[in-house]
């Protein structure tokens, strides 16, 4: 299992645009995430499952404010980076 492809300048899991303490928590995050993963501690599965269930609480936070609003979308895109990026480490160890 290698996380190598998260060096690449290109992979940041943030937007360009975001607060400075906002991109160093989810850069925190996602490498606690994937220390915790490259140390055997969880699994990518379930690294990959976390990040499902942060999906499904923005899913109905926004569902209950009854609009979807461009943080919303914001969020969903950085999940998602992070969802990508632990796919690939998911997909790496099955594979092996």
């Amino acid at each position: 299992m290698t996380s190598a492809h998260n060096d690449d300048p290109g992979s940041k899991s943030f937007p360009a645009e975001g607060d400075s303490n906002g991109q160093a928590a989810v850069l925190l995050v996602e490498s606690l995430i994937h220390a915790l993963v490259a140390r055997a501690i969880i699994t990518s599965a379930d690294a990959v499952e976390v990040i499902e269930v942060a999906f499904d609480v923005i899913e109905e936070m926004s569902v209950d404010s009854g609009e979807r609003s461009p943080a919303t979308d914001r969020s969903i895109a950085i999940l998602s980076a992070i969802h990508k990026s632990l796919k690939i480490d998911t997909d790496s160890s099955e594979s092996n």
